[in-house]
């Protein structure tokens, strides 16, 4: 069935004009010339986006609740981490309040969304707020297996917040945030408990104390 359509239409396309075969094939195929279309469009949308360019995914990403500071200077100081620049990044986020209930409601309910979604690693920020996220289950709590072996060997990390047995570290006195001259006197660094970047974090951590590794 199929051959005898291809041959009947060769030949009532052999007795038109150029002009004609345009038409017909246009008025007749253009439904089937528009879904191919489409169809390649997608396809090359898609091998584009998985294969030739794909989007950078995150190294690490770091949810900032301190003050108002230059974060993409300390993201571009951590992306000394990444083996290629080109697929990978450290995100540096501010969740700090704006002072604009509509902007701050918006980042209160991304926040929440990443973080139920394992897609946040760390948090920054004053030491309340790391109480309060302790509280909620969100920080990792020191008896962490995993935690223990990743970050025994990191003397600076000490146990603070004993009420909820988490490992928090105080930035007061980090290298790296003196040098970007950002103020991290009353900051302090959590692990968020669903993330399982456990190596990543280690070697930020260690950056943060010892910049000039990298």
């Amino acid at each position: 069935m199929l051959k005898n359509f291809i041959e009947t239409e060769r030949a009532k396309l052999s007795e038109m004009t150029f002009a004609q075969k345009r038409q017909y094939i246009w008025e007749y195929y253009k439904l089937h010339i528009i879904g191919l279309l489409i169809f390649v469009f997608l396809i090359g949308s898609l091998v584009n986006t998985w294969i030739i360019n794909p989007p950078r995914r995150e190294y690490l990403y770091i949810a900032w609740f301190g003050q108002h500071a230059n974060l993409e200077d300390l993201s571009e100081r951590l992306s000394v981490l990444v083996d290629d620049p080109a697929r990978e990044h450290v995100l540096v986020i501010s969740y700090s309040h704006t002072g604009n209930p509509q902007v701050d409601m918006g980042l209160q309910m991304r926040f929440s969304a990443m973080l139920h979604a394992g897609s946040i690693d760390l948090i920054i920020s004053p030491r309340e707020e790391i109480e309060e996220f302790a509280n909620l289950g969100f920080i990792l709590e020191a008896n962490d297996a995993a935690f223990r072996q990743y970050f025994a060997e990191i003397a600076y990390i000490t146990r603070d917040a004993e009420a909820s047995q988490i490992y928090v570290i105080s930035l007061a006195d980090a290298p790296l945030f003196a040098y970007l001259g950002v103020d991290a006197s009353e900051l302090y660094v959590a692990t968020v408990a669903n993330s399982e970047k456990f190596y990543e974090i280690s070697q930020a951590l260690s950056l943060f104390f010892h910049p000039e590794v990298n």
